[in-house]
């Protein structure tokens, strides 16, 4: 920018205008050279970006022969150029022709017409010279015209002028909006002017009184001899060729005759009676070129501590200090940002007419890297059978915003030095641990990393910490989630097992009574058989009838049968007895 302004402009232009079948076109962003003398908007126009301007003048130059090669006319030279006041502008030159393209912004009636399908109820609209092109698509599909209205559009068209006349007549370019977009310095309107000021406009006038004191510390310097020998005229006599050569053949000596009296004898040595004394810097002087300079730094927001500032010092304190001397500039980056917004809303308007179905763009990525997006593109709902449209820019109403702030380089490598610092006070049993490692390696850069940065990214998608941004990312993130569920759960089979380990406890502890009850019956049927030789003693001894004998001993029998029965039947298990 020159003169604190700087301006460019968006146009379409072909994609390859030497394919006669490629209709294709596309929006370019074209520079405007020294813009503060080539580029006038309506002067009714009072907002920053010129949005309210009705019409907009953006000239440049060609050669004599260039212009009529291209217009096929010779530049006017019978043009009456002695009544020309002050203000009227030479457009014709003898070695150059200024030429101009014209925008102007109308606003005209449009027919705008709506259909509406029968049996989906979708309804679409379309303006009236839209649908000369669609209309027997829209019969084919079934559309029905069910509203006709007519409506405001501003419409820009553009021409080319020179100082006699049209070169080009009035033709419409896509878009709404002029597509001139300003950028200022700083910017006022003082009585009803608009008045504009650059970041150096301040530090001119002192820049131009430091450059007037170099001139003269240069000049001093210049005619500054040095200290010039102070002899007598008969010490140099016969020897003036040696000393007038001095300052051009640098002898290694000069000679110098002794000053002597009438009889010849020598009265003193061969020496100079003195030297002139070199120029003194005036004090003045050395105290204005030392605010000059420092005048010049403050204004420009150039600082002596940033420039020496030791390599010791701490991070924290190297971004406070940035930080700081961003605010001095930080009046541009907002303007810039203005510039930018508009550049986005009249690169809007423009693809909504550029850009077909089913088109291929370049975009690029917050972090520079390039990607490809279709334009207008239609897929098939596979569950409702319905097309959606994607990225359909004529569809619906959008904002455009923009954000000043570090750019994507800093902001990670922020993130990277707040994560390495988290992770030095973390414990090596963390669980966060990996993750924060994960992240931390995905924003750092070098030479041959790439291929460990995807393998890494792939296992933040895997565990889940990161998101996916496209459809090959998509695609892992599902295959991980189908390799999962196809392996048996790791919670499951530790359950089963440990249903396992309690199953054989209870069936430990089973067996483990029912040794207990088999000696516990031994031990009883030990005692019943004491008990029985017991009574057949002593029916010997006291000559019991052997019926008596008999029924105790049945007796003993039954019962012995009766425990042995319950002992000897399988102890149920803690499976068993779970219901199926």
């Amino acid at each position: 920018a020159t003169g604190c302004f700087g301006c460019f402009r968006l146009t379409s232009m072909l994609v390859n205008e030497y394919a006669p079948m490629d209709d294709r076109q596309r929006i370019a962003i074209e520079p405007i050279y020294d813009p503060s003398r080539s580029v006038w908007f309506d002067p009714d126009a009072k907002k920053y970006d010129k949005s309210d301007a009705l019409w907009a003048f953006c000239m440049y130059s060609l050669s004599p022969e260039k212009y009529e090669a291209e217009y096929g006319k010779k530049p006017p030279a019978s043009l009456d150029v002695t009544s020309m006041t002050s203000w009227e502008y030479d457009w014709f030159d003898a070695d150059v022709i200024y030429i101009a393209k014209y925008y102007e912004v109308r606003k005209e009636s449009v027919d705008v017409i709506s259909y509406r399908h029968p049996i989906t109820g979708e309804i679409a609209t379309y303006d009236s010279d839209q649908v000369e092109d669609i209309e027997d698509e829209l019969a084919i599909a079934g559309f029905q015209e069910v509203a006709r209205r007519s409506v405001k559009r501003r419409r820009v068209y553009v021409s080319v002028v020179d100082g006699d006349g049209f070169l080009e007549k009035p033709r419409r370019i896509p878009g709404e909006h002029i597509p001139l977009i300003p950028v200022y310095g700083k910017r006022w309107f003082i009585d009803d002017i608009e008045r504009v000021e650059g970041h150096i406009a301040k530090a001119m006038d002192p820049q131009r009184l430091y450059n007037l004191q170099v001139s003269m510390l240069a000049d001093t310097a210049a005619q500054d001899p040095g200290q010039i020998p102070i002899v007598g005229m008969e010490q140099i006599r016969g020897l003036e060729k040696h000393w007038e050569a001095r300052n051009k053949k640098r002898p290694a000596f000069l000679p110098l005759r002794e000053v002597r009296d009438k009889s010849g004898n020598i009265i003193a040595g061969a020496t100079p009676a003195g030297y002139t004394q070199p120029a003194v810097m005036n004090q003045a002087l050395a105290a204005l070129l030392q605010q000059t300079s420092a005048d010049i730094q403050e204004v420009t927001g150039g600082s002596q501590a940033m420039q020496q500032m030791p390599s010791n010092i701490a991070q924290e304190t190297v971004n406070n200090l940035m930080n700081r001397a961003d605010m001095a500039s930080f009046i541009y980056l907002d303007n810039m940002a203005k510039s930018l917004k508009r550049a986005g809303e009249v690169w809007l308007s423009m693809a909504r007419e550029v850009y077909g179905s089913e088109r291929e763009v370049r975009i690029v990525n917050e972090d520079g890297s390039d990607d490809i997006a279709v334009m207008s593109a239609q897929v098939v709902d596979r569950q409702t059978g319905a097309v959606v449209a994607l990225n359909d820019l004529s569809v619906g109403r959008y904002d455009v915003t923009v954000d000043v702030g570090p750019s994507y380089t800093a902001r990670r490598d922020a993130t990277v030095s707040v994560l390495t610092n988290v992770l030095s006070s973390m414990l090596p049993t963390d669980p966060m641990r990996p993750a924060i490692q994960g992240i931390i390696l995905d924003n750092i850069d070098g030479e041959g990393l790439d291929d460990f940065k995807e393998y890494n990214r792939n296992q933040l998608l895997i565990s889940g910490i990161a998101k996916p941004r496209n459809e090959k990312e998509q695609q892992i993130v599902q295959q991980a989630q189908m390799a999962a569920q196809s392996q048996p759960n790791p919670e499951m089979g530790l359950a089963q097992a440990q249903m396992v380990a309690a199953q054989a406890e209870a069936q430990k502890a089973t067996n483990e009574t029912a040794q207990t009850q088999i000696k516990a019956f031994t031990a009883q049927q030990d005692a019943m058989e004491s008990q029985a030789n017991t009574v057949y003693k002593l029916a010997q001894a006291r000559n019991i009838d052997d019926k008596a004998v008999m029924e105790a001993i049945r007796l003993l029998k039954d019962v012995a049968e009766s425990q042995q029965q319950q002992f000897q039947s399988p102890p149920q298990s803690p499976a068993d007895l779970m219901p199926s």
